[in-house]
């Protein structure tokens, strides 16, 4: 009897003791599974939109503290390509897929989300000491190509979204043989204003608000009949209705397959909360209506 009364009394303190390790490990489980509002996610950002995703990420982790995210930046060709080599759920980029990676993308059967979230403006800027406040498209197409040396125009480097952009979408696929290239947009601004007799070209976000020694140029493309050539400044409702002619769209490309915070930070860009911050930011809402009025 007592040695049945032990067995009895060891397998009761077992079970006890397993059922606790279980209960314990399941909470555990539960607790580190992701979700779109919780959990860690390291997000790939082209540097060209970086002050406006470090507003977005303040905000998302405000409302949903379990969540915590990463930022880091990367030129738009390194960010795609982390995006196709599974190195990266989330990429934030100044361009879209081109046919060769949506033709890899296909090919290889990934599920990979792509969509707009604003407008953004390539800005061209001048050291205020210059004393010019405006450029026409086709003389800057005249700099880029190299048929004009008015002027010595830096731009980052080849793997950029700005460059790949300007050769693209500006020179229809042309050399950018007028350039000369530095390393990271961030570097833009002193580059112009240490060398006489420049401009350099980065995005509007990137300069953010500090003009105090530079000038954004307004670029002249439209002709009028009645007073000639018509000049526009980087402004939000320009890049949304096209009339700027630096205007581009800024994209995320999603490769989440846990469904977790990534999914989740990219539905908060394209919601309404996200697009406001976007208007905040001085850019173009491309998801939700807006109503902007251009300045004077």
């Amino acid at each position: 009897m007592l040695i049945k009364k032990m067995i009895k009394s060891s397998n009761l303190k077992y079970l006890i003791f397993s059922s606790l390790v279980a209960i314990f490990f399941l909470k555990g489980c539960t607790e580190s599974v992701d979700a779109p509002q919780r959990g860690k996610a390291t997000i790939y950002v082209d540097e060209s939109v970086i002050n406006m995703v470090e507003a977005q990420v303040e905000a998302f982790v405000k409302l949903y503290p379990e969540a915590i995210i990463q930022l880091d930046t990367l030129t738009a060709r390194e960010g795609i390509v982390k995006i196709l080599n599974d190195e990266a759920e989330l990429f934030i980029s100044s361009r879209e897929l081109n046919k060769e990676e949506v033709e890899f993308i296909q090919k290889t059967n990934r599920e990979v989300r792509v969509n707009k979230i604003c407008f953004d403006g390539v800005v061209v800027i001048a050291s205020k000491q210059m004393g010019i406040d405006r450029i026409k498209l086709s003389d800057l197409k005249d700099l880029l190509r190299g048929d004009s040396k008015k002027y010595r125009v830096f731009i980052p480097q080849k793997n950029s979204g700005i460059y790949e952009y300007l050769q693209k979408d500006i020179l229809e696929g042309a050399e950018l043989a007028g350039v000369e290239v530095v390393n990271s947009e961030f570097d833009i601004k002193e580059k112009v204003l240490n060398t006489r007799n420049s401009i350099g070209l980065l995005g509007y976000n990137t300069l953010d608000e500090d003009t105090s020694e530079v000038r954004m140029l307004k670029i002249g493309w439209m002709k009028n009949p009645t007073i000639g050539e018509i000049y526009f400044e980087p402004h939000q409702a320009y890049f949304i209705n096209g009339d700027y002619p630096l205007t581009r769209l800024i994209y995320f490309i999603l490769n989440d397959k846990r469904f977790g915070v990534a999914t989740g930070f990219s539905s908060f860009l394209t919601g309404n909360e996200g697009q406001t911050i976007i208007k905040e930011e001085k850019l173009g809402p491309a998801t939700v209506p807006v109503k902007l009025v251009p300045s004077n």
